[in-house]
């Protein structure tokens, strides 16, 4: 995944993202983020199979454990903007989290994690590029609303970062 670039599902995902009102953008968000969550729960447990530095499996339990706590604030959110309504994703058809996911699963069985930190650490970086490419798209009260989204501390970047950094003595691409 080139830095620079932005996959042509993104934009699909963005397109579809904004014909929705905030509700349904929020709650695509909290979908995402509960996703993520996913993702580092599975890395984390796989980790543990894998001869890999005992710091690893700790970095994604942490990972998985920001994700949920993250989600969580995301509800409560969305609770307190849109009371008594309920959290419906909408259902996205752009393939970007299944090809992200099958890139990452090579990665994993290719044993290099370094390479798998520095991944996730794109990930990371497209998923807030999909949130300032949406802020941009929106107006009004979804605009505010994704504003406050975005306002919740994000520190997946930092530890992937920091990690990386221990293991490998320099800084990721």
């Amino acid at each position: 995944m080139d830095k620079g670039a932005m996959p042509q599902w993104v934009d699909d995902v963005i397109d579809e993202l904004s014909r929705l009102g905030p509700e349904g953008v929020f709650s695509h968000l909290i979908s995402q983020e509960l996703k993520r969550a996913e993702l580092y729960h599975e890395l984390y447990e796989l980790s543990m199979e894998v001869t890999w530095d005992e710091r690893v499996p700790k970095l994604f339990k942490t990972l998985y454990e920001n994700s949920l706590k993250r989600a969580e604030e995301y509800v409560n959110l969305f609770h307190e903007l849109f009371p008594g309504k309920p959290i419906e994703p909408p259902a996205i058809k752009a393939p970007g989290p299944r090809i992200l996911r099958d890139r990452l699963w090579k990665l994993v069985y290719s044993g290099n994690v370094g390479e798998v930190i520095e991944y996730l650490l794109q990930v990371e970086e497209l998923f807030d590029r999909i949130l300032e490419k949406l802020e941009s798209s929106l107006l009004g009260e979804a605009k505010t609303t994704l504003l406050k989204a975005r306002e919740l501390e994000n520190t997946n970047r930092k530890l992937l970062r920091e990690l990386y950094h221990e293991l490998t003595g320099r800084e990721p691409l």
